[in-house]
């Protein structure tokens, strides 16, 4: 019955299934029926594709049998290896498709040893990428920086729930240029890292940063950082994986936001409840910058009812008003607790009336 549809009604059909795993489901099952896999069969199904020791060998037999090269349509890819010599491997998978010059994400999920020993050959078959992805995996230091090398158009790094092992890094890296991104995501001392970066002889500058369990208090490596590369920086995520991490106790106030003189987005997430507004105005009085235009507090800590904020909140609303943040076009609050989003909306009157606060139910 598909085959005698137009293919332009066959087209604008698969472009309606959703992009998890579901609806690629469904349309394996009807692209197969329809034999011929027209664009968006072809861009939702194999836009976004997993391999790993198990699915390589399903995989190639799948782009063997496919009338189309199915890796030019693959945007971001994972590749996850074990290291173990049983069967195909991903590199004998790498080597067999040639270059995948459409994929601009790539996630990796590999052992030091596979890692190293494919540099080469990660940075010639991916070309085009712009974000690299580590994910749940312990890696020295020294292996990620040089695969960071290995790729000429990147733009951003990601390291998701890594154990990074802080050796002495002693290798040369080639940085990219444009590699400008990093969002931190470590089972371990974070602050770490900054003290190995700033051991390099070339140190990255970056404009965006996201992290989780590291704040730039006093005397910390992230503070240090900043002093050295803050003022290039414009977008900073901040999410506290426990309570006192962000301005309590006495001492631990952000003094290395003094120096991100450029910052145009702050975000701060929180996933316990502490004094969110009292910690979001010691983060204010820091910041310089003048060009600051929006700030996003998430608080995730569940719905509470009872929170002695009063003074707190307005007290945030005055230093919104001050002359270096005019600038501010947005101030947005994400909460699940009904009490306390009103509690916002009549202690902060003046941001309200500049049309900046947006508080969300989520």
């Amino acid at each position: 019955m598909a085959d005698r549809l137009p293919e332009e009604v066959i087209d604008l059909f698969f472009a309606e299934f959703p992009t998890d795993r579901a609806g690629k489901r469904t349309i394996g099952e009807f692209g197969l029926v329809c034999k011929q896999w027209l664009p968006s069969s072809r861009y939702r199904f194999f836009s976004d594709v997993d391999l790993d020791d198990r699915s390589i060998k399903p995989f190639l037999d799948v782009v063997a049998r496919s009338p189309f090269p199915v890796p030019n349509f693959i945007r971001s890819l994972g590749l996850s290896s074990s290291g173990l010599e049983q069967g195909l491997k991903i590199e004998d998978c790498l080597r067999t498709l040639g270059p995948f010059v459409q994929v601009t994400t790539l996630r990796l999920t590999m052992t030091q040893d596979v890692l190293e020993r494919n540099y080469a050959l990660l940075g010639n078959t991916f070309q085009a990428v712009t974000i690299l992805v580590f994910r749940n995996v312990p890696l020295p230091l020294d292996s990620i920086l040089l695969a960071v090398s290995t790729f000429p158009a990147l733009k951003s790094v990601v390291l998701d729930w890594v154990t990074l092992l802080y050796d002495n890094p002693d290798s040369t890296y080639r940085f990219p240029p444009q590699w400008d991104s990093l969002t931190m995501d470590l089972n371990d001392r974070p602050d770490a890292f900054f003290q190995v970066l700033l051991r390099l002889p070339q140190i990255p500058i970056f404009s965006s940063l996201s992290m989780r369990g590291v704040y730039p208090t006093e005397g910390s490596h992230f503070a240090r950082y900043l002093a050295h590369a803050g003022s290039a920086l414009q977008y900073l995520r901040f999410e506290a994986e426990a309570s006192g991490e962000f301005g309590e106790p006495a001492g631990r106030y952000p003094v290395g936001l003094s120096a991100s003189t450029g910052l145009q987005h702050l975000e701060m997430v929180f996933t316990y409840y502490t004094g969110i507004a009292a910690t979001v105005y010691s983060a204010l009085t820091y910041i310089k910058s003048s060009s600051l235009v929006s700030l996003n507090v998430i608080d995730a800590s569940g719905p509470i009812t009872d929170r002695p904020e009063r003074q707190d909140w307005a007290k945030l609303d005055k230093i919104l008003g001050e002359r270096r943040f005019s600038t501010l076009q947005s101030f947005r609050v994400q909460t699940k607790s009904q009490v306390l989003g009103m509690k916002i909306s009549q202690r902060m009157p003046s941001a309200r009336a500049r049309g900046i606060l947006r508080v969300v139910y989520e």
